[in-house]
């Protein structure tokens, strides 16, 4: 009876080396690929937010079109696209956070839209771009009908 209560006693419990080894490599695995997916997501997330961005500016240089028979090709400092339209027909862009500034590499900021305008015909399209963080490229939209564009994009913001 004494040797099996030694023996007790004497058992020492818990994990052995290895065991803790595979515990902590299934743990990095683990985190690695999380890591991954998160930065997937997050540069995802961006690039839609840069999208609507651009689908904004779009949208409200479409509306000058309809209005005016011309796209805009200047940004005022306050409000954005200036142009006389009706009341009810605004193409400010005050309060979307828009940026208007050339892009090369991934802007430093925010609803960062590339614009430029067509010069020949004048008034007859433009091109918008955004930043693809996913893609890690700029893509560019052309609205209207134009051959020849700006070699300068518009600057301005944000709105």
């Amino acid at each position: 009876m004494k040797s099996i209560i030694n023996q007790i006693k004497n058992r020492q419990s818990g994990f052995t080396i290895v065991e803790l080894l595979v515990v902590i490599v299934v743990i990095g695995i683990l985190a690695s690929i999380t890591i991954v997916a998160y930065n997937g997501v997050t540069n995802r997330a961006k690039t839609v937010k840069e999208q609507s961005a651009a689908s904004v500016v779009q949208k409200k240089a479409e509306l000058v079109n309809g209005f005016t028979s011309a796209y805009p090709s200047a940004v005022v400092a306050t409000t954005g696209f200036s142009t006389a339209l009706p009341a009810d027909a605004s193409t400010s862009l005050q309060g979307s956070g828009i940026r208007f500034a050339a892009i090369s590499t991934a802007p430093a900021n925010e609803n960062t839209v590339e614009y430029f305008a067509c010069t020949s015909p004048a008034g007859g399209g433009a091109r918008v771009g955004y930043w693809d963080y996913a893609q890690s490229t700029k893509v560019q939209v052309t609205i209207g009908t134009c051959t020849t564009y700006s070699t300068t994009a518009l600057t301005g913001g944000p709105y």
